[in-house]
């Protein structure tokens, strides 16, 4: 069967979320060395493509040096992202979003999961101006969209609608004219 299959690694159970659920009061259990081997191991005999979630801490040198050598995506917290990658994915919470990405030089490229709620919405294009040039695709994860009632979600909709207007206009850093990335996604 010619199927695409993956594995999503989670190192410590209390990793911050990359999609719209919470991970409070959630206690703390770390991957053992031995279960990431066998993980490691179980992936690349069954070539998965594989996703690995950071926690909050990056993890000791012997597993840093067994992922060192595993082809991997990351899904790492802002907060890490010290030594910027452009492969990796990070994940922030809104009220974190503007002082992780201080931390960091401008021009950084970075792909970014920003979990944010709905109320928030209207704030979002004050940052996107002043740090648009940090990442170069931004992903808005609502945490509390589940609650939301249809008018909420529509008022939503249209103003991440009007900045994509306005992301073509004054967000994109022009590109060479080979390059074939997308514009931002608002998901």
């Amino acid at each position: 069967m010619n199927q695409f299959e993956y594995a999503v690694i989670l190192l410590d159970s209390a990793a911050p979320s990359f999609c719209q659920y919470s991970v409070e009061n959630r206690e703390k259990e770390t991957m053992t060395e031995e279960m990431l081997a066998r993980a490691i191991s179980f992936c690349i005999q069954e070539k998965y493509y594989s996703t690995v979630v950071y926690g909050n801490e990056l993890p000791n040198d012997a597993c840093m040096a067994m992922l060192s050598k595993f082809p991997h995506t990351r899904i790492i917290p802002l907060s890490l992202a010290i030594d910027a990658n452009t492969s990796d994915i990070y994940t922030v919470d809104f009220d974190d979003f503007e002082p992780a990405l201080t931390k960091l030089k401008p021009d950084s490229e970075l792909n970014v999961i920003l979990r944010m709620d709905m109320g928030d919405v209207l704030l979002l294009s004050d940052l996107l101006g002043q740090y648009s040039n940090y990442f170069i695709r931004l992903n808005v994860i609502f945490r509390d969209i589940q609650y939301a009632n249809e008018t909420s979600r529509v008022f939503a909709r249209t103003h991440l609608q009007s900045m994509r207007l306005l992301s073509v206009q004054t967000l994109r850093v022009p590109e060479p004219a080979h390059d074939t990335r997308s514009e931002y996604a608002f998901t």
